[in-house]
């Protein structure tokens, strides 16, 4: 801030420079879908199999990391054991009921058993379509309704998803051989 706390004036021009250069983030309007995503199971295996996902447009770079950020936490969540179903104890309190937390409770549910997500892979990207693949491990399937969640928010603000499939070989027109930049490919490290 420097001198501006003794110059009103400095600090007024600070704050519409800043305003100008901020004002395309604040007021962008959303760029996402009214479409609702689809969503669907095809012989999905949790231990292995892949999760697709089919855009109404080409994902641009900016989409390309924000999906990647997206699946990069959902991993990181899963692999910590945040998916535990058996420890929902906010999730599963009366409605308007003070909120606690069971130390007890958490202890019954961790000794049932954990929940850790095994493995991803990286997301790729070809054309209108990206994939993944996962290992779901001992997770819930809280995980996956976490990630429907998210994405059908992502695809009404950001980027427009027409469907999200779970499982499934070689969806769309993928291409296995089609691994370079130049011909389209593009991948997200995890």
């Amino acid at each position: 801030m420097g001198d501006a706390l003794e110059d009103p004036e400095a600090m007024k021009r600070r704050v519409e420079n800043r305003v100008q250069r901020k004002s395309r983030d604040i007021l962008e309007s959303k760029k996402g879908s009214v479409n609702p995503m689809a969503v669907s199971f095809r012989d999905f295996d949790a231990l292995d199999s892949h999760i697709w996902l089919e855009f109404y447009t080409r994902p641009t770079d900016k989409d390309v990391e924000l999906i990647g950020s997206i699946f990069r936490s959902w991993f990181v969540l899963g692999r910590l054991g945040g998916f535990n179903a058996m420890n929902m104890q906010l999730t599963s309190s009366a409605p308007n009921a003070p909120l606690s937390y069971s130390q007890e409770k958490a202890k019954e549910a961790q000794e049932i058993g954990d929940t850790f997500f095994h493995n991803i892979g990286d997301v790729e990207f070809q054309d209108n379509w990206a994939r993944l693949w996962v290992d779901l491990g001992t997770s819930d399937p809280v995980s996956l309704d976490m990630l429907i969640n998210t994405l059908a928010n992502l695809s009404s603000d950001h980027v427009g998803i027409k469907q999200l499939v779970f499982g499934g070989k070689n969806l769309g027109d993928w291409d296995e051989d089609l691994i370079t930049e130049e011909a389209g490919y593009r991948s997200y490290k995890i």
